[in-house]
């Protein structure tokens, strides 16, 4: 298939009368390794409303070897074939990076589980369907995710971006005013090496209610996280967190930390060079099973480990990682003082 160049009128033909459903059973579409397609087309008969296209369409996957640059000449997604796509709920694209927009998709009521990788020319992400269940967005490094839901009413449970521009929340009157009416039901949020994120947006944290996972992590210009982002996540179990703008001197947002102090188990925290000392506000998390500590590697950092980290009760595993000056435990008076 490496010289297929154009999905047009031939791929759609019936042999019928040209007005009944075109692959009228088929589930799963895949189109994959096809390095010169540069433009999928749609016959008259389905835009002009005449036919429908795959009506019971079910998943439809796309990848084009990310590895050959070369050969990744996709260029256009038909807009019109979202119009008879309304059972689709498996969405994923896979490595076309001359793919530049994501075509709405208001029309696929159905989606739950959309999936975009390694589209690098990709500007923006809209994501507006209330029926999405699960994001995962990985490297488009130009694009800006935009969730225009209102949180607290969308079904997602999982958002997931990595390596994109930045991640953008917008929220209407009623989501503003009514998040402590409508949780939402997002289990596991993750915005990790976007790098023109700079600030978590106030107010996020009173729409997260369900939150079980976490992670804002290596957001090289992220320098705010409101102080009171921790209260109300009751039911945060795992957190990852750090490597942040290195003009900061002090982690953001801890001074709520202490919130979690019930519920938190694992813990994976990064620094950076401008830090002197791991959080004191960390000693409040007394049911941490897990902490992992990463990249705290300032010229200024405290050679020994703080005397409260014997407070931390439940831990069973302490990883330290790249943390060039530490030399000495916690004092032995310390451990000694804790109960276990």
């Amino acid at each position: 298939m490496d010289g297929v160049k154009k999905i047009g009128e031939e791929f759609y033909s019936s042999g019928g009368s040209g007005t009944g459903p075109i692959f009228p059973a088929l589930k799963r579409l895949s189109l994959v390794n096809m390095w010169s397609l540069v433009e999928w087309m749609i016959p008259a008969t389905v835009a002009g409303g005449v036919q429908a296209a795959l009506p019971c369409l079910e998943e439809l996957y796309m990848s084009w070897s990310p590895e050959l640059r070369s050969c990744d000449a996709l260029s256009h997604i038909p807009g019109e074939f979202h119009a008879s796509a309304t059972s689709l709920k498996y969405l994923t694209i896979l490595g076309c990076s001359s793919l530049t927009s994501i075509p709405s998709l208001q029309n696929c009521t159905a989606l739950e589980v959309l999936s975009i990788y390694k589209c690098y020319n990709v500007v923006s992400i809209i994501l507006e369907l209330h029926s999405l269940k699960s994001v995962f967005i990985y490297r488009c490094g130009k694009a800006t995710v935009r969730v225009s839901w209102p949180l607290s009413r969308a079904n997602v449970k999982d958002l997931k971006v990595k390596d994109c521009r930045k991640p953008l929340f917008f929220y209407d009157d009623d989501d503003l005013h009514g998040g402590e009416l409508w949780p939402s039901r997002l289990q596991s949020l993750v915005s990790s090496f976007c790098n023109y994120f700079n600030s978590v947006p106030n107010g996020l944290n009173r729409r997260l209610h369900s939150l079980i996972q976490l992670e804002i992590s290596f957001c090289q210009n992220l320098s705010h996280i409101p102080e009171d982002f921790f209260c109300g996540l009751n039911q945060l179990r795992v957190l990852k967190i750090g490597s942040f703008s290195e003009e900061l001197e002090a982690f953001p947002g801890m001074n709520s930390i202490h919130h979690l102090g019930g519920s938190l188990k694992k813990l994976k925290i990064f620094g950076w060079k401008n830090l002197k000392s791991l959080p004191h506000q960390l000693q409040h998390l007394t049911s941490l099973v897990k902490l992992k500590i990463f990249y705290f590697d300032g010229e200024e950092f405290d050679e020994a480990l703080p005397d409260w980290l014997a407070n931390l009760s439940s831990l069973q595993e302490l990883t330290i990682c790249y943390c060039k000056n530490f030399k000495y435990l916690p004092s032995s008076t310390a451990c000694n003082a804790s109960p276990n």
